[in-house]
């Protein structure tokens, strides 16, 4: 396992089972006890009771709840099984492909064959307006693919597999192949991904992670319409020395957006609303945020938690690690590998986190751009 202090809690990854789970000082007490491993159960719950001088009814019950979280967290029963990359190898490899369109990212070109309509449907409004007919490059090849799962393959190589009801994942693993093309970088090597938007100025970055709906892209969209670079407004690739890179897909305006951010991209009113992968009618807006030359990324000095509330003006303040571990792990996929999970815990010391309420677009916008030291 991977253990990282963070002054008000401890946070611990599983490697077995590729969980993570947040420990208070007296919950990590019984923990070391538990790893020492010399100790058994009847003794852990005795030195317990004379340190926390507790009813032996509650340490007992106290210390084999740990007991259990660490048994369960440590059995490779309990890891994610979302993917199904190595069932997926057993079945045949498709012959046909409805669709086929090109993508033009600077000098790369990535072509994607899609087997039917529903995938062109779930990829292609997001990259639309790089579409090339014409191909004079030469090309990657992403195939995008369903027998009995849906499929990711690049290169005549399966890159992930999931079930029908997993299209989060499956346009995560899309996302990442493509960041990985375009920026030449191994699929397996970065960091972690984020569902989070984000904006830059001077190569520092602010990510923006909430919960879907709370507000995150539109933050990041009035920022970019107020002269900071766009990184995302949606999903955010990191590589292991912390540096965040831009994604070049369409933002994506949902219809409760629309009002707000039609004042700042006119645009918008002749984009006609389709139905996205999340069953939400979007508008697609592009975006020209990729640059060849942004091969070693952007550092991020910041991660900021959203919530838009009505009449509450503009706040920002400072949020403990445990807190914001406890949010960001539920919008992060972190690379199951020890270094790259160490990597990320270093990452959290040493970024600060903030919470962010906010009305006021005007004082919001001026708030960030300080963060940043905007000088523009």
């Amino acid at each position: 396992m991977v253990i990282q202090d963070f002054s008000n809690a401890h946070a611990v990854w599983f490697k077995r089972s590729g969980s993570f789970l947040l420990f208070g000082r007296t919950r990590f007490f019984v923990l070391q006890q538990i790893l020492g491993g010399k100790k058994k159960t009847a003794v852990i719950k005795k030195v317990c009771r004379k340190k926390y001088d507790s009813s032996e009814s509650d340490i007992d019950t106290f210390v084999d709840e740990i007991i259990q979280y660490t048994r369960t967290l440590n059995s490779k029963q309990s890891g994610d099984q979302v993917s199904k990359k190595k069932e997926a190898k057993l079945e045949p490899v498709p012959e046909n492909f409805s669709f086929i369109s090109y993508y033009k990212f600077g000098k790369t070109i990535i072509r994607i064959d899609y087997q039917d309509g529903w995938l062109l449907h779930l990829v292609h409004p997001r990259f639309s307006s790089r579409n090339r007919r014409t191909v004079c490059f030469k090309t990657s090849h992403p195939l995008l693919s369903f027998r009995e799962f849906i499929v990711v393959s690049c290169n005549h190589k399966i890159t992930e597999a999931f079930n029908f009801d997993m299209v989060e994942y499956y346009s995560g693993a899309i996302s990442q192949l493509i960041y990985s093309i375009i920026y030449k970088k191994s699929f397996t090597g970065w960091m972690c991904t984020l569902h989070a938007s984000g904006v830059y100025y001077n190569n520092n970055a602010i990510i923006f992670s909430a919960a879907a709906g709370s507000g995150k892209s539109t933050v990041s969209a009035i920022l970019k319409a107020n002269g900071l670079d766009y990184i995302s407004d949606d999903f955010v690739a990191a590589t292991p020395d912390g540096h965040v890179y831009p994604f070049p897909a369409s933002m994506s305006v949902k219809d409760g957006a629309f009002s707000v951010l039609s004042k700042y991209y006119p645009e918008l009113g002749g984009k006609v609303p389709e139905k996205a992968s999340t069953g939400k009618m979007v508008r697609y807006l592009p975006v020209n945020n990729f640059s060849e030359n942004m091969l070693n990324g952007i550092r991020v000095s910041g991660f900021i938690s959203v919530s838009y509330q009505a009449g509450s003006g503009f706040s920002i303040t400072d949020v403990s690690k445990k807190e914001a571990l406890q949010f960001l792990l539920k919008e992060t996929w972190v690379n199951p590998k020890p270094a790259f999970v160490k990597a990320f815990f270093e990452w959290v010391e040493k970024t600060p986190f903030y919470r962010m309420t906010y009305s006021d677009n005007e004082k919001m916008v001026s708030g960030i751009k300080s963060l940043l030291s905007y000088e523009g």
